[in-house]
């Protein structure tokens, strides 16, 4: 008789293992039908053979065949089309990668070069020093959020490196780590005081890792490399990165000094200090001579009396001058010293001059509101060109080619427009 258990079997591959059972659990229960009649088996014997009471699962009754079974691993063939793939996508994905991390990593180094430049100008500010190409990486530690270790080497691992113009003036200090140091003396107006701190991306041979001077040529055509060109100059041939591995940041201290002119013009002398230093003294001197020097931004400028007592103190941020006149000091000049003409003199003879009877007969209907305003114009004038320098610069000109000359000369010369209207005006 054919059981419930040799149908099974007979559909069943060799060594398959349905619901979970190997052949030598189906083969037991055929051994047992031998001896129980079919539907006979109790709820534990069910239990043994399939692992659930209630009989064998629906997939055991007779002619159904077992659902398929699930590989679980890959053949040798579909590894190595997954790898394939995988490869390809990396090809297609890696350079695109590479370039944005590398257009971050520039982004990062501009940035960076930005607030070491920042530094450096607070170094002078703070500190009344120019850094040199041995001290300038310890100026820009301390005046930026970057350590010195970071300073002088960029993420990439590429030194960066600080060049200087040659010949600067003021004239580079013997003390190494300082271009120059203030002092009370201040000095002559700064020139070649410009500096370049590269930072290369990439590449090898970039030269002359310890930075310092170049020459006035070589720092010239560096100063002027566009962004994204390689430098033309002849120390960086051998260098064989690209232009948009070059990086470079210029520093211009010179900006950064002030010019202070102080004249007295009282007889005898006066006094100043510079940051708080003890008094220096101001004597009379004939043609408008006096203290004539270049600070750094931020130098205080303290004006005394004539016994050294502080009367006020500026913080120098662009030039300025100061004269000392009757006892006071004041931000613009007034005029020659005379001893005896001040502006409350000037103001009465002004009233006087515009209550005074108008002459209907004055040259071309001049009043004395026009020649007020002519003679304000002048002044005008006259301040825009002495505010330029002391020694008011012809700019390589003739001074009969000198805008500001001219205007003054058509006003202010014998028989020229102030005189003509002036003339006849008052009975």
């Amino acid at each position: 008789m054919k059981t419930v258990a040799s149908a099974i079997l007979a559909d069943v591959e060799p060594g398959f293992q349905p619901g979970g059972r190997n052949v030598e659990s189906m083969n037991a229960r055929a051994k047992h039908e031998r001896f129980c009649q079919p539907g006979d088996f109790s709820g534990r014997q069910d239990a043994a053979l399939y692992g659930r009471p209630g009989g064998p699962p629906p997939h055991f009754q007779t002619g159904s065949k077992p659902p398929a079974n699930r590989r679980g691993a890959f053949t040798l063939l579909e590894m190595v089309a997954v790898l394939a793939i995988i490869a390809i996508l990396a090809s297609l994905l890696l350079p695109r990668l590479i370039k944005r991390i590398d257009e971050a990593t520039r982004t990062q180094e501009i940035a960076n070069l930005a607030a070491i430049q920042e530094a450096l100008k607070l170094e002078v500010i703070r500190n009344s020093t120019v850094p040199d190409e041995n001290g300038w990486w310890h100026a820009a530690a301390r005046w930026s959020t970057l350590v010195p270790s970071k300073v002088n080497v960029n993420s990439r691992g590429h030194p960066r490196i600080y060049y200087r113009e040659t010949s600067p003036n003021p004239p580079k200090e013997a003390f190494a780590g300082y271009l120059y140091t203030q002092t009370t003396n201040g000095t002559t107006q700064p020139a070649s005081l410009r500096a370049i701190v590269v930072s290369p991306q990439g590449g090898f041979n970039a030269p002359n890792l310890a930075g310092g001077a170049l020459s006035p040529s070589d720092f010239h055509d560096l100063w002027n490399t566009p962004d994204g060109a390689k430098p033309s100059i002849s120390i960086w041939s051998s260098w064989t990165g690209t232009g948009e591995e070059f990086l470079m940041q210029r520093v211009d201290y010179a900006p950064l000094f002030h010019h202070v002119l102080l004249i007295n013009r009282d007889a005898g002398y006066t006094w100043f200090t510079i940051n708080g230093s003890s008094g220096i003294r101001l004597d009379h001197l004939t043609n408008n001579a006096g203290w004539d020097a270049y600070f750094v931004e931020g130098t205080v400028v303290g004006l005394c009396d004539t016994s050294g007592n502080l009367m006020t103190r500026h913080i120098l941020t662009r030039d300025i001058s100061f004269v000392f006149e009757a006892g006071l000091w004041r931000s613009q000049m007034m005029g020659v010293f005379t001893g005896v003409t001040q502006a409350d003199e000037f103001a009465e003879e002004a009233a006087g001059f515009m209550d005074a009877q108008w002459n209907n007969e004055a040259f071309k209907g001049a009043d004395q509101a026009g020649v007020l305003t002519t003679m304000y114009s002048f002044m005008y004038i006259y301040t825009l060109w002495a505010n330029q320098r002391p020694s008011f610069p012809m700019r390589g000109a003739t001074a009969n080619q000198v805008p500001e000359y001219l205007m003054l000369k058509n006003i202010g010369e014998n028989n020229a427009r102030l005189d003509e209207f002036s003339k006849g005006l008052v009975q």
